[in-house]
């Protein structure tokens, strides 16, 4: 066993322990090609939906004849020397300003009748609120096979990262208009923003042809996994 098995089976039993609960295992195939900088392929069937609030998941059906890539735009993420930290005590504000703990206990409503609520943090709100509603839409689709819905929720959180959040950048913001262009249903940055990778939905008898399209317009892209 590697040091990074060994750390890994250590972080599983710590879970155990702490929460009472088995370990989602199914996140391990999203953890395990973080740690590999080389193209990293793997099957599932189905995506873990976790509620981070009370760690409950379920099993979502992936949709069939398609295919997820996550593809690193070039530009390095560094959360800590970027806006991520900015961004979290904006949201911590619009929620205090809200009079909640959280923003996941926010609905468009609530915003919308929060007309002294002044940008940016009206803008970081509508983001998480939205995002969160789209996060339920997602599962609905995919448990519905309705794709081509799902394709633009992926697309409307990308705009929103990009115009709500601003955590986009010109390269992730090109990739993700190269990717739309040359073939994906849906696509979005992922992870922390600022940098770092998308994730596009892409039609499996078009794989090839995508990423051969797609790597020429964005030479500095790298295609990290595909399941």
């Amino acid at each position: 066993m590697n040091r990074r098995s060994s750390t890994l089976g250590k972080t599983v039993r710590l879970y155990d322990r702490l929460f009472d609960r088995p370990f989602p295992y199914m996140m391990l195939l999203y953890a395990a090609p973080k740690g590999e900088e080389k193209y990293f392929q793997f099957h599932i069937q189905f995506l873990p939906f976790l509620d981070t609030q009370d760690l409950s998941f379920e099993h979502i059906p992936l949709p069939t004849n398609y295919q997820f890539a996550v593809i690193h735009s070039g530009k390095t993420r560094a959360l800590v020397e970027s806006g991520y930290k900015k961004r979290r005590k904006e949201c911590e504000a619009a929620a205090a300003f809200l009079h909640v703990s959280s923003l996941r206990d926010v609905y468009l409503p609530d915003l919308e009748r929060a007309k002294d609520m002044l940008d940016p943090l009206r803008k970081r709100a509508m983001h998480v609120v939205t995002e969160n509603q789209r996060v339920l839409n997602s599962v609905a689709a995919l448990k519905n096979n309705r794709i081509a819905d799902f394709g633009k929720l992926m697309n409307a959180s990308h705009l929103s990262q990009k115009n709500q959040f601003e955590v986009t950048i010109k390269e992730t913001d090109s990739l993700w208009e190269a990717a739309i262009k040359y073939g994906a249903i849906g696509a979005r940055q992922t992870g922390g923003g600022f940098g770092g990778a998308i994730v596009a939905l892409v039609p499996t008898h078009a794989v090839q042809s995508w990423w051969n399209f797609l790597s020429k317009a964005c030479p500095k892209a790298s295609l990290i996994c595909m399941s």
